[in-house]
């Protein structure tokens, strides 16, 4: 199984995250496996990708993460 997780916030978070396999805001001290994770801003093309979503947002930031999106 693979993961793409979907961070539509600053590139330079994104870099990080890519860089550093952490989120530096959240969870700073859990690392992740780019092996199997793979961080990613581009929801439209993750969606299109993929036969299942799974989301985690926090409800009251769904609204804005799916702003604009088909």
């Amino acid at each position: 199984m693979e993961i793409t997780w979907i961070d539509e916030r600053k590139e330079e978070d994104l870099n990080y995250i890519k860089a550093h396999f952490q989120n530096p805001k959240y969870l700073k001290e859990l690392k992740f496996n780019p092996e199997r994770i793979t961080p990613s801003n581009e929801l439209n093309t993750i969606i299109s990708r993929n036969k299942w979503i799974i989301l985690a947002t926090p409800s009251p930031f769904l609204d804005e993460t799916f702003e604009g999106k088909k």
